[in-house]
């Protein structure tokens, strides 16, 4: 697999051990796809990211992950749905996109984190790519924080069920 490089405007891939260099330690915003070669919604967005890499060439670094062979960046950044977007700034997560391969989606959301309105040039900006987050951003990434049920609180739910007034229609499945 290939590595990152400094190549502006294409996506580049990197590997687990790669990760930190590529991505964490690298002084402006990168946004990180998380793949997988089999998932048709991932090759539908190759070439929106593409074409993103190439209109943001100067502002953000695009980088890929292939969940599958590069499993320790996707378990140390929580993914547990492809394709997800994150959007990296000095190494801090600020958002994600779960599942959206419309380009104007993206666009318009990099443009909301990268501080421009939609008339504003990319090109002349302060050059400090500080992040706005708001309220509701946050808000956002709460609700996306919040644990998966453990396998007791999934027993305790499952047996709640079976003791409900269909427990003849689930004792009677395999």
């Amino acid at each position: 697999m290939a590595t990152a490089t400094t190549s502006v405007g294409k996506v580049t891939s990197t590997t687990d051990s790669r990760f930190a260099f590529d991505v964490l330690r690298h002084h402006g915003p990168v946004l990180v796809d998380f793949h997988a070669t089999w998932c048709r919604t991932c090759q539908l967005l190759e070439p929106v990211l593409d074409e993103l890499a190439r209109s943001w060439a100067d502002e953000i670094r695009i980088v890929s992950v292939d969940v599958e062979r590069h499993p320790g960046a996707t378990r140390r950044h929580h993914v547990r749905s492809i394709p997800t977007l994150v959007l990296f700034d000095k190494g801090v997560e600020q958002d994600r996109l779960v599942d959206v391969i419309r380009r104007q989606r993206i666009d318009d959301w990099l443009h909301e984190h990268l501080g421009y309105s939609s008339d504003q040039s990319k090109g002349h900006a302060s050059g400090d790519h500080a992040f706005t987050t708001t309220n509701e951003h946050e808000k956002m990434r709460d609700t996306r924080a919040v644990a998966p049920p453990s396998r007791r609180e999934r027993r305790a739910s499952l047996s709640s069920r079976r003791d409900g007034p269909t427990s003849d229609t689930v004792a009677s499945s395999p």
